[in-house]
């Protein structure tokens, strides 16, 4: 997928974030089998979300877009990783995806200050016909800090304390070709190869 086949929204309210999402229109390639493959879905534990996908039903649902970014402050009287210039940083998470039940929870969770497991941002793909996933992004150590209506959208954020990047490489002929990973602990600000 290239970026010209992505859209930016503007998120609601003073935050001037721009959201990249999954173009819907006719000048897109068509899945030749007749159903077409989510680009991403999201699972949000504790959510009880249902999608239609094999192996993605319970607490997944399509994901339209997503936006994040990561950062380490670092000035020159950085001397180690925990002196505050050298402070690894997240943004919150922005989802968008369809306005529907688990909005709810999101609500409830808000509301309360509740803290829930975990996030996990999928991207797939079709390898030799079967439906793999190429990465997975997990953020564990959920503080959901905002909701917004965007008509049939919903835009939902969170912040996290930890967030493991994994990714998956494939071959011309479609054979698996290794994975790597990286975990990112906002707490201890730490970083660590898996």
């Amino acid at each position: 997928m290239s970026i010209d086949q992505y859209e930016f929204i503007e998120c609601p309210g003073a935050s001037g974030i721009r959201i990249p999402c999954v173009k819907r229109t006719d000048g897109l390639e068509e899945d030749t089998t007749g159903v077409r493959v989510p680009d991403w879905m999201v699972y949000i534990e504790e959510s009880d979300v249902q999608s239609t996908l094999d192996g993605y039903e319970d607490e997944h649902t399509e994901l339209f877009g997503w936006y994040c970014e990561s950062s380490r402050h670092v000035t020159g009287n950085s001397s180690n990783s925990l002196y505050t210039s050298g402070t690894l940083w997240h943004s919150d998470v922005f989802l968008v995806t369809q306005n529907a039940a688990h909005n709810h929870n999101i609500n409830k969770w808000i509301a309360a200050g509740d803290i829930t497991p975990s996030v996990k941002i999928i991207r797939l793909t079709r390898v030799n016909d079967v439906i793999e996933p190429i990465q997975e992004i997990l953020f564990e150590v959920i503080h959901w800090t905002g909701i917004h209506a965007y008509l049939d959208w919903s835009i939902t954020r969170f912040t996290a304390c930890r967030r493991t990047n994994k990714v998956w490489g494939f071959g011309q002929d479609g054979t698996a070709a290794g994975q790597a990973a990286c975990e990112t602990n906002y707490v201890d600000n730490t970083i660590a190869a898996k």
